[in-house]
């Protein structure tokens, strides 16, 4: 939404800048509870009513995780207002998936995609029980109304999220509403997760000898599957072998190979 503030503001709604962060979401606002941010938050939206906005809107997927006093604090800062609610809701083991899929994206993880099969905590969230996850919301928020959506691409207009979230609120992008050309935020298959997996255990210990050979490290053991995933990559067993190795020595070097994963994962799709 901050890509498009203005054209915002054009068609009668405010995006608040207080408490937003840079990617557009009002995380720094909704999750610090800091008096002096919801100040001044209330000072920017009475500034805009005074030229004559009367709407606005904050987001940030976060709030699902609040506990009931969290809950509370947000029912006062917002006591004033009124508030409806735009939620969108995603299959539930998608979302379980994806979420791992991008943690291990962002950093090694020690528990690996079996273990995470195997979990009931991790597959069964209680905030992934949507009815009561709005219901815990709605009755400390009170809100006008609560509008769920699904978080599915064919079922989303035209199936993009934010021409989705337009339509929600009664709008339609028109020339001048800035989009992303590229995908935003692609995630890991699961052949790159499996490869990432055998070799994070690797990279949390650092007990490996960093100046051996990719071979001394234990490269060649990993041969067949490195084989294999070769055979779904378009790049070759030796550049492959030789973003591992510098992928087991420091962070930067797990970086790079996460980005190699993704870059053919968006030129080729997922294997």
């Amino acid at each position: 939404m901050r890509l498009n503030t203005e054209w915002f503001k054009r068609n009668g709604i405010l995006i608040p800048r207080t408490g937003a962060a840079p990617s557009g979401a009002h995380q720094p606002l909704l999750s610090t509870q800091s008096d002096e941010l919801w100040t001044q938050f209330h000072d920017e939206l009475q500034r805009a009513t005074d030229a004559g906005l009367k709407v606005a809107a904050i987001s940030w997927e976060g709030v699902n995780f609040f506990k009931h006093q969290e809950l509370i604090y947000l029912g006062r800062a917002l006591e004033n207002y009124r508030v409806a609610i735009i939620c969108y809701v995603r299959e539930q083991a998608e979302l379980v998936q994806s979420g791992y899929f991008q943690q291990v994206k962002r950093r090694a993880r020690p528990m690996n995609y079996q273990q995470l099969s195997q979990s009931p905590q991790q597959l069964y969230p209680i905030n992934r029980d949507y009815t009561a996850m709005l219901k815990r919301v709605s009755d400390v928020l009170k809100p006008e109304s609560i509008t769920a959506r699904v978080f599915d691409r064919s079922q989303l207009v035209n199936g993009d999220s934010v021409v989705d979230f337009l339509d929600a609120i009664g709008l339609q992008p028109d020339q001048a509403f800035q989009t992303k050309p590229s995908p935003q935020n692609i995630s890991l298959d699961l052949p790159s997760v499996a490869l990432l997996n055998a070799l994070d255990p690797f990279y949390l210990a650092r007990e490996l000898p960093i100046n051996e050979s990719a071979e001394a490290l234990g490269i060649r053991a990993m041969g067949k599957s490195v084989v294999q995933f070769c055979g779904a990559l378009n790049c070759s067993q030796q550049t492959l072998c030789n973003a591992m190795y510098h992928y087991l020595k420091d962070q930067e070097g797990r970086d790079a190979l996460v980005d190699i994963l993704l870059t053919d994962i968006e030129l080729h799709g997922s294997g």
